[in-house]
């Protein structure tokens, strides 16, 4: 049974490109896509590319889990990951979709072609929203080490003054050990 500590906002960061992905390979004109990026063209099919996208987001969504159950995440900066994390991949993915086919032999033709230079600006969005994704993760990998940094500081820094507030004062078996054992005579019982 489903409790409200399973449905969670970062758990998008998988569903979503999983449902998305599964649905664009459905629906699109196309079954595998290229990206063309320094010189060189690279054929991914829709299931790779999931892949890749979850890799991408696996160690931010266990950050995500690691600071909601050490009760240090801030809701705001979570939903700040995870909706543009969501909007890129969602973006990347439909512009390789729904892009104009395009041969990889007009890259060499002499004449330009209007579709493979609109083809080519595609292109060229999806690998900067790319880029952004990647940066996004980072920063917000950064932002959860600090976090986790900041946690174990807290942490040490509570050891040491439970230490430091003890007052032995308070406690008289520190003061005068004898006191828990000083031994009261009890008065003596008349003999009948």
């Amino acid at each position: 049974m489903y409790t409200t500590h399973h449905v969670r906002g970062e758990h998008l960061l998988w569903l979503t490109p999983i449902l998305y992905i599964w649905l664009t390979s459905i629906n699109a004109p196309i079954q595998n896509f290229i990206v063309f990026n320094d010189g060189n063209f690279y054929l991914f099919n829709f299931f790779s590319a999931l892949v890749i996208f979850l890799l991408i987001v696996a160690l931010p969504f266990y950050m995500h889990a690691y600071l909601r159950q050490h009760e240090t995440r801030s809701i705001v900066i979570s939903w700040l990951h995870i909706v543009p994390t969501l909007l890129l991949i969602l973006a990347i993915i439909t512009i390789y979709a729904y892009a104009p086919p395009i041969e990889i032999s007009w890259r060499f033709s002499t004449l330009t072609n209007p579709n493979f230079t609109q083809w080519q600006i595609y292109n060229d969005v999806a690998i900067a929203l790319f880029g952004t994704l990647l940066i996004i993760q980072v920063v917000f990998l950064l932002y959860g080490l600090i976090k986790i940094y900041q946690l174990k500081a807290d942490e040490s820094s509570n050891e040491d003054t439970d230490v430091d507030s003890y007052s032995f004062e308070d406690n008289q078996v520190m003061i005068n050990p004898a006191y828990k054992y000083t031994w009261i005579p009890k008065p003596a019982e008349p003999f009948n």
